[in-house]
């Protein structure tokens, strides 16, 4: 059923030291504190073991944990605690083959897992259980054709939105694939994309892009018109490494977590960009990251972090409340 390849390549990013977090300790910064709990994995092609753990979302229905296993182009199933559930995948082209996952979002009604595939750029979705149900897209930029997309996220009513990366825009679809819209272009003004990689839905239906390439998180109206960005190049709070914001994610209590995989943390934001807090800090010890690439808000304040090169997912017990996101994006890693 598993495929696996070595596709990874090297990244070259600078590290900052922001919160380092041993086993059971808290860590503050700028009054927000996250307290490493747990991790699971380890490199490898076996069941529970991973080729870059690029991708995380959680189901709270099923109180399950999907992890985008990327260089294995398979998706793995866990419980909170990580014992693995199963899993599906291959490296292909075909119906329920995958190649390079990087995004998974879970539906509002919780029956349908989808999966965007850069390397197959295109959007497959699932049953919860790992049966293909449906597929839509292609190489291109026509209407509904991506070019190495990036990430999902899904509306309160079911629509699908897709960072087509490559491209420069973020694509709208009904819940089977029927072509709505589309919203961005190329460039560095507002409401302009440089490979925008991350999409998630937040509360009231506002729509946050992570610009990688622009060092930005922005902000859109349900329509897709800009209201609001921030962030920039650098180390300081608020500021984003030389990967840029990889992912995004709105919580329903009115949080932005973004991955800041350049900094080797994930920093944290309320609604209107104003910065919360962060944590992590450059190594493989407990709560520390080697390319942290998406995280998923469990139940009662967890917080599962895909620690790609780690080859882990870790999980910690954030300070503030997370309630589970309105739509949740887990991001899709540049080459």
């Amino acid at each position: 059923m598993l495929s696996w390849r070595n596709g990874l390549g090297t990244r070259l990013f600078m590290t900052v030291a922001a919160l380092t977090l041993g086993a059971g300790a808290a860590s503050a910064q700028g009054g927000f504190a996250a307290t490493y709990q747990r991790q699971w994995g380890a490199a490898g092609t076996g069941a529970g073991q991973f080729n870059a753990a690029h991708a995380v979302a959680y189901h709270a229905g099923l109180a399950r944990v999907y992890v985008a296993d990327e260089a294995n182009h398979r998706i793995q199933m866990f419980d909170v605690n990580g014992a693995v559930l199963g899993g599906w995948g291959a490296w292909g082209p075909g119906a329920g083959e995958l190649k390079s996952p990087g995004s998974i979002a879970i539906n509002p009604a919780g029956d349908r897992v989808y999966v965007v595939e850069r390397d197959n750029h295109r959007v497959q979705y699932f049953s919860t259980s790992g049966q293909a149900l449906g597929q839509w897209g292609g190489q291109g930029s026509g209407d509904g054709q991506f070019e190495s997309p990036g990430g999902v996220a899904i509306t309160a009513d079911g629509q699908v939105l897709v960072a087509d990366k490559g491209n420069q825009r973020v694509q709208r679809f009904t819940a089977d694939g029927g072509y709505l819209g589309q919203f961005g272009a190329a460039g560095a003004g507002a409401g302009a994309f440089n490979d925008p990689i991350g999409v998630a839905v937040g509360p009231g239906g506002t729509i946050f892009v992570a610009d990688s390439k622009n060092y930005l998180v922005q902000a859109f109206s349900p329509a897709g018109v800009f209201e609001n960005q921030w962030g920039g190049n650098g180390s300081s709070t608020g500021l984003f490494g030389n990967e840029g914001p990889t992912s995004v994610i709105a919580t329903a209590s009115g949080l932005i977590l973004v991955a800041d995989p350049g900094n080797s943390r994930v920093q944290v934001f309320q609604l209107d960009g104003s910065w919360i807090g962060a944590w992590g800090s450059y190594g493989s010890g407990n709560g520390q990251f080697y390319y942290p690439n998406g995280a998923a808000p469990g139940a009662g304040g967890v917080v599962f972090v895909a620690d790609e090169l780690n080859n882990r997912v870790q999980v910690f017990a954030l300070s503030v409340t997370l309630d589970l996101p309105e739509r949740l994006y887990l991001p899709l890693l540049r080459r």
